[in-house]
């Protein structure tokens, strides 16, 4: 999970004007938070703090193509802020460029070592192009300037699972989620590894918690579906109330098969 970081530059806006616009995005109120920044570009356009703050509240909304846009501002005026490369470089991972992605986030380690954010964001980058031996070592780097950052414990922990090291990522997750008991995947990928190992304990109370946070998470139900189908100790009639939950809650199929070729005895493709 790629993340952005901010820090005052201290160009044109005023300290009141930052902290009221940063107070807002650290409370997790989005949109309020976004019509400030979109307020401080209008009224200081050559300050970079304005577009780099921009370009992190539409990563956080999820409005990935949007924010490459204030992304590549927020660079082109502040060349040398790692800060504002790491999170171009997020913007980029989140859009798929990875390539481009890469460039920008070796340019802001080197830059700067020391940001936590551009070491987990490169490894990030990493582990989507498959290079899950180099990425840990971008989290490690990461969680030694950061130890208590749930997130990069989270990130490293699905990289080690991909090379099939399930002892040392099912660690990681319960780092992840002790440190932070309302990050959902935390909660899931510790599920996982769990059932992955053929340790089951705790996988009840673990989804629970997951699906508390996110009752509506079609992959928190997903991934309770497939854990619960091995657990040793539920009966089959408690499975299949699960499913029944299930469907209740996801009555519609996610794929949409209604322009599927229905023409009795055709020939079937398979792949």
């Amino acid at each position: 999970m790629p993340t952005a970081s901010l820090q005052n530059p201290g160009i044109r806006a005023s300290q009141p004007e930052i902290d009221r616009s940063l107070a807002e995005f650290v409370a997790g109120r989005l949109p309020t938070a976004e019509q400030a920044a979109i307020q401080l570009c209008r009224n200081y356009p050559e300050d970079a703090f304005g577009w780099k703050l921009h370009a992190a509240i539409l990563q956080a909304l999820g409005k990935f193509e949007e924010a490459l846009v204030p992304a590549l501002q927020s660079v082109a005026l502040a060349p040398h802020d790692a800060e504002a490369i790491s999170n171009l470089g997020a913007a980029l991972q989140s859009t798929g460029r990875l390539n481009e992605a890469e460039t920008q986030l070796r340019a802001a380690v080197a830059l700067s070592p020391s940001s936590a954010e551009a070491n987990n964001n490169l490894g990030n980058v990493l582990r989507g192009k498959g290079l899950n031996h180099e990425a840990e070592q971008y989290y490690a780097a990461a969680l030694q300037l950061k130890p208590g950052w749930a997130e990069a414990h989270l990130n490293l922990g699905i990289a080690l699972t991909d090379t099939h090291r399930l002892v040392e990522a099912g660690e990681a997750f319960e780092r992840a989620s002790a440190l932070n008991p309302a990050l959902v995947q935390a909660f899931n990928s510790r599920n996982m590894n769990r059932v992955s190992r053929s340790d089951f304990s705790e996988i009840v109370t673990g989804s629970d918690h997951a699906l508390l946070l996110d009752p509506e998470g079609y992959i928190s139900w997903e991934q309770r579906l497939y854990c619960f189908s091995y657990h040793p100790d539920l009966s089959a009639a408690q499975i299949y109330r699960e499913f029944e939950r299930w469907g209740e809650r996801f009555p519609m199929p996610v794929t949409d098969f209604s322009r599927h070729d229905r023409t009795p005895g055709r020939r079937l493709r398979i792949g």
